[in-house]
């Protein structure tokens, strides 16, 4: 990896790289400037050989614009506040260029943890936040306090179509998203019980097992 990472202070270096049928990379290229922190949680492939990723960055006060070429450039929060980790989804070409990106930001934190897509290119990406505000405002169901959860729909190009919440007053994580294949997808994890003893916000009614968590498939 002596070509992939530059070896700067203050960054967490992420990068996709990509395999021949025998193990042998392509190509690599990483996505962080200097005084940036990317974390990747998850890939997908589209049918024309581009590639979907997701996940959570952080700017720190040393960013450095002039560190990498790939960097995805990462935006302040709403808020103002640098030290706020923002979700993020970005597009890359073939052989790993970016195409295009968005980030989610609120005053606190959020991250990308799923990524799925359709034979008609459609993208479905699962965020967790604990925000209600800034690019969440949106969102009237959304609780905020502990963690909510957002299955969001993108069109092949990144245009943002809908967002559907997962939000109740305990903590709420649904990070598995999967396409369903008639443009809609599943969406999996779990919800924990905090102070209420039935899920209550958009989970109102939904059978509760009994104990503290249950997992659900929605």
């Amino acid at each position: 990896f002596a070509d992939v990472s530059k070896g700067a202070l203050n960054s967490t270096y992420s990068f996709v790289a990509k395999l021949n049928k025998n193990g042998a990379a392509i190509w690599k290229q990483q996505y962080t400037q200097q005084g940036e922190t990317v974390v990747l949680s998850d890939i997908a492939t589209l049918a024309d050989g581009g590639i979907l990723a997701v996940g959570y960055a952080y700017r720190s006060n040393s960013y450095d614009t002039s560190a990498t070429t790939a960097a995805l450039a990462i935006k302040y929060t709403a808020s103002g506040n640098i030290e706020r980790t923002s979700g993020f989804i970005f597009s890359i070409d073939g052989n790993g260029n970016v195409k295009w990106k968005e980030f989610f930001c609120g005053s606190k934190g959020s991250s990308m943890g799923g990524i799925s897509c359709d034979g008609d290119g459609n993208i479905f990406a699962a965020c967790m936040t604990s925000s209600t505000d800034g690019d969440f405002a949106r969102f009237d169901s959304l609780i905020g306090g502990y963690n909510d959860s957002i299955a969001y729909k993108f069109s092949p190009d990144g245009k943002l179509l809908w967002g559907y919440c997962v939000a109740t007053s305990g903590i709420d994580k649904f990070g598995v998203i999967e396409a369903d294949g008639e443009g809609g997808c599943l969406l999996g994890g779990s919800y924990e019980l905090r102070g209420p003893p039935a899920p209550d916000g958009t989970l109102a009614g939904v059978h509760h097992c009994g104990g503290k968590t249950d997992a659900l498939v929605i």
